[in-house]
């Protein structure tokens, strides 16, 4: 399950856990995205506005809270190749490295539906709708979701959670608490490093 985490909230968490759950996974890797294509085009350390086009905190900070929240929670595992990497981040070339590393795992991208929705303008999609399976997020009173294109698809059932990244940045900027939309140790972290504000 890749993201920009900006930051990591309780819904990623219900949503990791319950794709853990239903898809029967080895292990869930919680992939933090090193330089997002999507969101790039502002200087790092801005103001944090809206999700397109909008600066993206620091890759340190956005995987340090992703290990926070991840604490304890023995199915997750946070990773950090995209970061390590460098350049934008395209999952084709995530998926390519992984694939490279262990030639017979299966690797099955966890995403939500609006993410699902998009997938026909990822980089290289028609090659990385070969080499992966969509495990899509969908809530209960959702419709099922049919991405263009030959992708092959697992829905995810999961519980409504209504929180965003964005919600909780606001929240910190108009000095609301955020008990409850993350975790302690990512509370902590925003509050100590001055993150939003």
């Amino acid at each position: 399950m890749g993201g920009t985490f900006d930051p990591i909230h309780n819904g990623h968490i219900v949503a990791a856990l319950s794709a853990w759950e239903q898809l029967r996974c080895d292990q869930m890797l919680i992939m933090v995205a090193g330089d997002p294509w999507q969101k790039s085009g502002s200087p790092v350390g801005s103001p944090v506005g809206s999700p397109v086009g909008s600066p993206v905190s620091a890759a340190a900070h956005r995987f340090a809270m992703v290990a926070l929240a991840c604490e304890g929670i023995e199915p997750l595992i946070p990773d950090d190749r995209e970061i390590r990497r460098g350049g934008p981040t395209y999952t084709f070339d995530t998926v390519s490295s992984m694939m490279n590393d262990d030639p017979e795992r299966e690797i099955v991208l966890v995403l939500g539906a609006d993410a699902v929705a998009g997938l026909g303008n990822w980089h290289r999609a028609a090659e990385l709708a070969e080499m992966v399976t969509i495990g899509a997020l969908r809530r209960r009173d959702e419709q099922p979701m049919a991405p263009s294109g030959a992708w092959s698809l697992r829905e995810i059932d999961m519980p409504r959670f209504d929180i965003s990244s964005t919600e909780v940045r606001e929240r910190v900027q108009c000095g609301l608490p955020i008990d409850g939309f993350v975790s302690t140790g990512v509370a902590q972290y925003i509050n100590e490093h001055g993150l939003y504000q």
